[in-house]
């Protein structure tokens, strides 16, 4: 199976009560080419179009509350119609910075399709100086490297990372006999 995604979003923030505490919303498109074996029934493309909704709190200095809502299409190019492509994730955090340095991580995500439609969120976040960061939280860890030619810190930076994912999803398609079907897929990326 060949599949190449092309995604662009906008972020965008609302304040909501105070100018500290705004609501990020952030809608985006993605589109995914597929190149389905030989055999396989399968759309040339998927698209997701979505927004998302984030909140965060600060409380006592030293917790977080971290909540989003992405409602979204996911379909092909003739489903969007279809009661299977809309589709409502989400997910709730809890996080715990007793340092500036250091942040523990727990909550959950929820997939509205695909494999696993509850995800548990765990683990830490070290940053011990500004030009590196260990977020080393499943499902997404990372590592992170700000990059010595980066023009003016704080503004303009260059990275270099190195991820991991476990990832699901699901998209409305139409077969090419018109009956509908929904894909599901869940994939582990480096």
């Amino acid at each position: 199976l060949g599949w190449t995604d092309l995604r662009t979003d906008v972020l965008t923030a609302l304040t909501f009560f105070t100018r500290e505490n705004p609501i990020i919303i952030t809608p985006s498109y993605e589109l995914h080419f597929l190149e389905a074996p030989q055999g396989i029934e399968l759309p040339p493309r998927l698209n997701d179009l979505a927004v998302d909704f984030h909140i965060f709190r600060v409380f006592d200095n030293k917790w977080i509350a971290d909540v989003a809502v992405t409602p979204g299409l996911y379909t092909d190019d003739h489903s969007f119609d279809s009661d299977e492509a809309l589709r409502f994730n989400g997910r709730a955090l809890g996080i715990y910075a007793p340092t500036l340095d250091w942040k523990w991580v727990l909550g959950v995500t929820y997939v509205n399709g695909g494999w696993a439609k509850v995800v548990p969120v765990f683990g830490v976040v070290y940053e011990p100086n500004d030009d590196v960061i260990y977020e080393l939280v499943f499902p997404r860890p990372r590592v992170a490297w700000r990059l010595g030619n980066s023009p003016v810190p704080g503004r303009d930076e260059y990275w270099f990372y190195v991820l991991g994912e476990f990832a699901n999803a699901a998209w409305a398609f139409e077969q090419s006999d018109g009956a509908p079907d929904v894909l599901a897929y869940r994939d582990y990326r480096a």
